[in-house]
């Protein structure tokens, strides 16, 4: 499959895919849950409607705040968003970069066992993703407590530390790959 989604068509398919959900459907929905969260209360301001998945790391105090300013229609939105989007999201995400790693491997011409290793580094994300949205759900559902705050946001700092590791290695391959066209490698 990624032989396939790492050439041509199946390439230019996930690309699009991808850019759907990042360009679209995600700031889409986000603008809702923010423009409800305004409705019910004028005095928000933007960095209290910052969701809880898009942060390094949170608290109780931060969930219960953020809870709080986006109001009962806001929560509503971010459930939706939780449940549905970010349900399909990380599987797209990471389809997306492990094509893309697998690519950009094959154009450095490099062909070894650590091709498959590395093309699996997106998979560091999108595996805690799905944690994190389980553990966001929950709260939703059930309140936040220290724990389920705490839980939370371990699996939001892994996630985000394998979108690091992930982009990191698409821009040393993509850096590296620039140099050999600009310089080609004598043998």
């Amino acid at each position: 499959m990624f032989d396939f989604l790492s050439k041509g068509k199946g390439l230019i398919g996930i690309t699009v895919v991808y850019l759907i959900f990042a360009a679209f459907l995600l700031p889409f929905y986000a603008q809702k849950m923010n423009k409800a969260a305004k409705q019910e209360n004028s005095a928000v301001k933007k960095a209290d409607l910052k969701p809880l998945d898009l942060r390094f790391q949170y608290s109780k105090t931060d969930v219960d705040d953020f809870f709080k300013a986006i109001g009962p229609k806001g929560e509503e939105y971010y459930k939706f968003i939780e449940s549905k989007i970010d349900m399909a999201y990380p599987i797209v995400y990471a389809l997306f970069f492990m094509s893309l790693i697998t690519f950009l491997f094959r154009k450095n011409k490099w062909d070894s066992g650590l091709v498959q290793w590395l093309s699996l580094l997106p998979l560091l994300a999108a595996i805690p993703d799905y944690f994190e949205n389980f553990n966001i759900l929950k709260m939703l559902g059930h309140g936040a407590s220290d724990a389920l705050a705490a839980k939370g946001s371990l699996f939001t700092q892994i996630k985000w530390v394998g979108v690091l590791l992930s982009l990191l290695t698409i821009l040393v391959l993509a850096f590296r790959l620039l140099i050999i066209r600009i310089k080609p490698i004598k043998n």
